[in-house]
Formats: structure tokens, C-alpha cells, sequence
């Protein structure tokens, strides 16, 4: 089966592969020596995350789950359910309590690792919703599309920056400098 997504852990020891069919394999880096295959998405799988600690596998795809697995025991530790549709991006945040989550339904969720919880839902983000990540502090979390990018409050959820305002006010500087530039030359 092609290959859908890839992440290296932390260490670089192993590498984990998901496939179209709904498997991750797990490689281990030094020798390729095949260490396991995670099996329980249903459909594919396009997105993988590690911990920082690098015991811990966050996969997502388009059976709507984010499953969390535990890596040295290759087993399912928890389940993610919220999202309608492709979940496209998944992220661990830096204290690996929580996850980020983005998908077809125009939402980033943050979860808690422990509970299984919803702890925050931002709605209505970019159309084309692609990717989220968080920052290295895991205080914000980026999110970006096919209409730009967003930076988010982790905290919160509440919109920080965005690069549509940016165009907007850019554009706007823009037109009113043409505006200024024809009345001072008396166009």
C-alpha cells in the first residue's frame, strides 16, 4: 500500500509509516528493522504525531478518529471521537497531555491525552483546512489552509494573527497610498 504520512520520533530511533490502507508500520531507524504494525483506523491513515518523550503515537485519518497508541506495547491506549470527517492534522503539544487535532470540518480541537476530553474547539477556521501545529512553547498553535494561516491562543482559542488580515491591511495600505499618489500629482 503507498505511503500517506511519516514521522521520525523525537530520538530518530524509529520512524513511523501510515499507509493508505489504514496501517502505521514502525521502523526501527538503526538497522530498518521492522518493529510492529499498528492496526485499527478505518480507512486511511494521513497524519502521525510523536510525544516528545517518544513513547506515545497520535495517528489520524479519515475514519474520523485519532487514535493514541502506545508504542512499545503496539496497542491502542485511547480514542479521540469528535470530528465529522477527514481529520487531516494531529499534534502533541510539548507537556504531552494534549493533542491538536484538524480536519474537514473546519475545526481545531485540543484533547486531553488522559481523559480522552475535549478541552477546546475553535469553529469556522480556513476553508481548505490542511495542517495544525503548535509552537515550541505550546502556547500557540498555527493552523493553515487553502486561505492562509492562522495563529491561535492554545489556552484560549481566541485568533492571534492572520494572514487574510494581513493581506486585507496590506492591500488597503496599498490602495490608499495609489489614492494618495494621484492627488498629489494631480492625476
Amino acid at each position: 500500500s503507498t505511503p500517506s504520512a511519516v514521522a521520525w520520533s523525537p530520538d530518530g530511533n524509529l520512524i513511523a509509516v501510515a499507509h493508505w490502507r489504514g496501517e502505521v508500520e514502525v521502523y526501527r531507524t538503526t538497522d530498518w528493522l521492522h518493529q510492529g504494525t499498528l492496526v485499527g483506523h478505518d480507512g486511511f491513515v494521513g497524519a502521525v504525531a510523536w510525544s516528545d518523550h517518544g513513547q506515545l503515537l497520535a495517528t489520524a485519518g479519515s475514519d474520523s478518529m485519532v487514535r493514541l497508541w502506545d508504542v512499545g506495547a503496539q496497542q491502542e491506549i485511547g480514542k479521540l471521537v469528535g470530528h465529522v470527517g477527514t481529520v487531516w492534522s494531529v499534534a502533541l503539544l510539548p507537556d504531552n497531555r494534549r493533542v491538536i487535532t484538524a480536519g474537514k470540518d473546519r475545526t481545531v480541537r485540543m484533547w486531553d491525552v488522559a481523559s480522552e476530553e475535549q478541552v477546546l474547539q475553535v469553529s469556522q477556521v480556513a476553508r481548505g483546512l490542511a495542517t495544525a501545529a503548535t509552537s515550541p512553547d505550546g502556547k500557540r498553535i498555527a493552523i493553515a489552509g487553502g486561505r492562509g494561516l492562522e495563529i491561535l491562543d492554545a489556552g484560549r482559542g481566541y485568533r492571534l494573527a492572520s494572514s487574510r488580515e494581513y493581506a486585507a491591511d496590506r492591500a488597503q495600505a496599498n490602495f490608499q497610498r495609489g489614492i494618495e499618489f494621484a492627488e498629489s500629482k494631480r492625476f
